[in-house]
């Protein structure tokens, strides 16, 4: 029995030698080697940039990197390879830029040291939503550069713009996309959509476009220009005159333009004086310059009326300007602001009624005012555009009042018409924008930008046939021109192409 304890106690220390032998054997890479799983140092929809670190290496690092999968067996994984680490242990940043967007992920780090592969702990991360923010501008016109704002933008999104796919020029830090709008197709109004691998998003807000459509109707007749007229509109019929010619001398004559056939007549005016930048509304004109030289103006005193093609001519005025605004209030004809004979701005308020062919002084303007801005007559008010873009209305009743603001930039020579309860207004000096007022609703749209010559003065302006005209005389006299023609133009403010 002793012998045998004996026997056992020798065989067991004969074991323990061995293991100890084994272990000793064992190299010191096993214990020493190691590689670690670290953070997510940015995530987007279709991007990752990953961290890990070698903590231990008993030899070269031929290979290290990630592994990343849709499965925590890591079946047929991405493998991000950083190649060999030269700079020896610590941390090393990976990246991937071809995720799918809202998609769980599973990550390792790995790394291969004299040939044997060591990987680090299972970690998880979840690729993000693409969302959408906003867009500007909100408007504009073909050709428009667009700026799209959202997140999680990944290489291959599309966008839409009404029916059309666009190209995407480019798309910055994957949250900015930009774009080129195209041509208007059958709708003012359209919805900017944004598809992401396979997620599709619209955005809540619609892009406006310019619309409407410019045409050069008609020219006038021989290559004379005239500025600073009288002009009206009666019955299909476009009517202009006396104002000043190319070489500033005075113009008595008067034409006609049947708008149906848009033949041009001359209207045969038995007037022998001219009239340069008279008040003019509605057929009638008056006053406006005379004469002009270096020691002072003189003012007229004529006082005409055309209707029904017959000229008529009025009382002398007891009052004279020059580069007033007329325009027809409750049936009577109210004469505003304008330059008096030594150059001082008129402030006076002049009425005329027809009935009683009787002029009457009725107040005094809070600014001064001229043909120069725009103007026009709604709802028996008088709207007046300024200089600092305010928008003034005269109610014969109740006075004086700011009602509105232009939204675009200003300069002199621009004009108003009214069409259907709504102005447009613009066409000012080197300037090709015209805006749609919607007075009741103080709402404005942007109409597609004027496609003539925007050195060009405008002369007259009316609305006939659900369009508005603008009669309009060639810069400096036409100078720069082989055969300069005044030009009558149309805006269709509801024609989308």
């Amino acid at each position: 029995l002793m012998v045998s304890r004996l026997l056992r106690v020798f065989v067991r220390s004969i074991l323990g030698l061995v293991i100890v032998q084994q272990i000793g054997c064992i190299p010191e890479t096993d214990f020493e080697d190691g590689v670690v799983t670290e953070d997510v140092l940015y995530i987007s929809g279709e991007k990752v940039r990953l961290t890990g670190r070698i903590i231990g290496a008993n030899g070269s690092i031929d290979d290290h990197g990630f592994y990343i999968a849709e499965d925590a067996d890591f079946i047929s994984p991405i493998v991000i390879s950083l190649g060999p680490k030269t700079d020896g242990l610590g941390r090393f940043i990976g990246e991937y830029g071809q995720l799918e967007i809202s998609t769980e992920y599973y990550y390792r780090s790995y790394a291969n040291i004299e040939g044997l592969e060591i990987v680090g702990q299972i970690k998880e991360f979840s690729s993000l939503k693409p969302s959408l923010d906003s867009f500007y501008p909100l408007e504009g016109l073909e050709g428009t550069s667009l700026t799209l704002l959202g997140s999680n933008f990944t290489e291959d999104t599309r966008v839409f713009i009404g029916l059309t796919e666009v190209p995407v020029a480019e798309i910055i830090n994957e949250s900015e996309i930009q774009v080129v709008v195209p041509p208007i197709t059958t709708a003012a109004e359209v919805t900017i959509a944004v598809a992401v691998q396979d997620t599709s998003m619209v955005y809540t807000q619609k892009f406006s476009y310019y619309f409407g459509r410019w045409e050069l109707e008609t020219t006038f007749f021989d290559n004379r220009q005239i500025y600073e007229p009288m002009f009206a509109y009666e019955n299909s019929q476009f009517v202009f005159g006396m104002g000043k010619d190319e070489d500033n001398n005075l113009n008595t004559t008067v034409w006609g333009l049947d708008l149906n056939t848009l033949a041009w007549s001359d209207l045969n005016f038995p007037g022998t004086f001219g009239q340069r930048a008279p008040f003019t509304s509605n057929g009638f004109w008056g006053s406006g310059l005379e004469f002009k030289s270096f020691n002072g103006t003189t003012l007229s005193p004529y006082f005409w009326r055309y209707t029904g093609g017959t000229f008529e001519q009025k009382a002398f005025l007891d009052f004279r300007v020059y580069k007033s605004v007329g325009m027809h209030l409750n049936g009577d004809l109210y004469v505003f602001g304008g330059e008096l004979s030594n150059g001082f701005a008129n402030t006076t308020i002049h009425r005329y009624q027809e009935g009683s062919d009787t002029w009457t002084v009725v107040g005094e303007a809070p600014m001064e005012l001229s043909n120069e801005y725009p103007y026009f007559a709604y709802n028996n008010a008088g709207y007046f555009v300024l200089g600092n873009g305010e928008i003034w209305q005269f109610d014969p009743d109740n006075g004086w009042a700011i009602v509105g603001s232009y939204p675009g930039s200003i300069s002199s020579g621009g004009v108003a018409i009214l069409l259907a309860g709504k102005a447009y207004i613009g066409l000012f000096e080197n300037s090709n924008q015209v805006w749609e007022w919607d007075i009741d609703n103080n709402s404005w749209v942007r109409k597609v930008q004027f496609t003539g010559n925007i050195r060009d003065v405008n002369i007259g302006f009316f609305a006939h046939d659900n369009k508005v005209y603008v009669f309009r005389s060639k810069f400096s006299g036409g100078q720069y021109e082989i055969d300069p023609r005044m030009e009558l133009w149309s805006l269709d403010p509801q024609a989308i192409n």
